[in-house]
């Protein structure tokens, strides 16, 4: 994955799958971000380090990214939220926006607002 930036925010991740055989990257996708809000600049703290993993709870229309992250982190999919700590994709207007959740339902971590998912077969996906 590569993270481009505008203005010293991230504003594009690239995907790529590694063929180590042939050493090539291939791209698969970009994920188009909208912003970024870290934990520090709402609450003012530094989130709590945590070194588990979390689960992933998504909306309908937001399968393609759910399936991006769990490709990339190898988090599962959740049967019920709140059992673990859990990030959560929901689709707010036109945009994909990706949550962390502990245990209680508070957040503790950045909101990522995704404005597209661009696959590089040339289709546009959200």
């Amino acid at each position: 994955m590569a993270v481009y930036g505008k203005k010293g925010n991230p504003s594009l991740l690239k995907i790529f799958h590694v063929n180590a055989i042939e050493q090539v990257l291939n791209e698969v996708s970009d994920i188009v971000l909208k912003g970024v809000t870290l934990y520090r600049e709402r609450t003012g703290r530094k989130p709590k380090p945590f070194n588990g993993k979390y689960c992933i709870a998504y909306a309908d229309g937001t399968e393609l990214l759910a399936d991006l992250i769990n490709c990339l982190t190898g988090y599962s999919f959740c049967l019920k939220e709140g059992e673990y700590r859990y990030i959560k994709i929901d689709s707010i207007n036109e945009l994909a926006v990706i949550s962390f959740y502990d245990q209680t339902g508070s957040i503790v971590g950045p909101i990522i607002r995704v404005r597209k998912i661009v696959n590089r077969s040339g289709s546009k996906n959200r």
